[in-house]
């Protein structure tokens, strides 16, 4: 089995060793209604954030189901499927020597298949380590009908 280190220097499996797969790792999601988070705050761990396991191959709709399990779908008022999810990852770049966000895209929990709903986490630049800002924002054109 061969490791490569990652940002984090934690070791994630090679995906070419078809019996171990990729390693789960945790995601820390730091999320907001109606904007998003300032890039420091994030990673200065100043607004509150969520855990979740997940894998660098899920997508980004399989990642924003499990953020609705955890916040979402707890209360009564936000229970209904018609959110919008806007993701970005935050992390500090080694080269400009500073903090940096990079998008990631956005879901629809109604339907998988709008906007980037499809889209690998490891498509997206993702690493072991970054952290996830998500903006939680009702879907009005959805909401009206």
């Amino acid at each position: 089995m061969n490791f490569t280190s990652s940002r984090s220097q934690s070791p994630v499996s090679s995906e070419s060793d078809p019996a171990v797969g990729p390693c789960p790792f945790l995601i820390q999601v730091y999320h907001q209604f109606h904007t998003r988070n300032h890039i420091l705050d994030v990673l200065e761990d100043v607004v509150p954030s969520i855990e979740i396991y997940g894998w660098i191959n899920m997508s980004l709709y399989e990642l924003a189901v499990f953020i609705a399990e955890k916040t979402l779908f707890q209360q009564d008022d936000t229970k209904h499927p018609e959110w919008m999810l806007q993701f970005r990852f935050v992390f500090h770049d080694q080269i400009k020597g500073r903090p940096s966000s990079r998008e990631m895209g956005t879901v629809c929990l109604h339907n998988p298949k709008l906007f980037q709903g499809s889209k690998l986490l490891k498509v997206t630049g993702m690493k072991c380590g970054d952290r996830v800002d998500v903006c939680i924002k009702p879907n009005k054109i959805r909401l009206r009908k």
